[in-house]
Parts: structure tokens; sequence; C-alpha cells
């Protein structure tokens, strides 16, 4: 009979022993759980960062109107206009450019020139 009481007493130990580890054990042994193991490039230390978005930069014009409409204000440029955009290069004869937005319609024999291969050529 006491050996019956022993063996109740011990399993109920362990089971209630292993009930308070196996919680402390996953809380305090952090380990890092993912479904995909860390990008190449972060494993060798050369993280590609996101592309920072820039304004359209005006080169030149000959002449620049402002003009506000009821939300939005835009520029008019007229005559040998040219713009960049990081590195992208934009010539027309006139366009308008949106500040808040950071868009620009272009006019008039356009050239687009990205690089040393892109050309792009329109009239609108």
């Amino acid at each position: 009979m006491a050996t019956i009481i022993h063996k109740r007493l011990y399993n109920h130990f362990s089971i209630s022993l292993l009930r308070f580890l196996l919680p402390a054990f996953i809380l305090f042994v952090p380990q890092p759980v993912t479904s995909q193991g860390k990008p190449k490039e972060a494993i060798q230390g050369k993280v590609q960062e996101a592309p920072v978005r820039r304004k359209v930069e005006i080169l030149h014009s000959d002449a620049m109107e402002f003009d506000r409409m009821a939300y939005r204000s835009r520029k008019k440029l007229l005559g040998h206009v040219s713009l960049k955009h990081n590195d992208l290069y934009m010539t027309c004869d006139s366009a308008w450019y949106y500040d808040d937005t950071n868009q620009v319609f272009a006019f008039s024999n356009i050239h687009i020139q990205q690089g040393d291969t892109i050309h792009i050529y329109g009239r609108y």
C-alpha cells in the first residue's frame, strides 16, 4: 500500500513539476520564431534600404507662373523646360508641376532620358 501511495505522489509531483517548468522554460529561454531564415544580405551585413523618394527638380524654364486652384497649387513652366528626377532627365516645351503630389504633366516635344540607353519621345 505504501508503494502505491509513493508512486501516486511521485507521478503527481512529476506532472506538477513538468507543468511549472515547461512554461517557465519557454518564457525565460527566448528563441527566434520565424518561418524563414534571415536574408542573405542581412547575414552578410549588406541590408538594402528602400529607395528614397525625391522631389522633381526644375533645372530650367524660360518662364514660370504660379497658379492656385481650389485645393491644389501648380507651377506652369513655359518654354524650354528641363526637369530631373533621380537619374531621369526630361525636356519639353511646357509643363505643369504639382508640388503637393510631385506630379508633372508635360506638353509638346517631350524627351525623357534615363541613363545611356532609355530615350522616350512624345508629342502631347
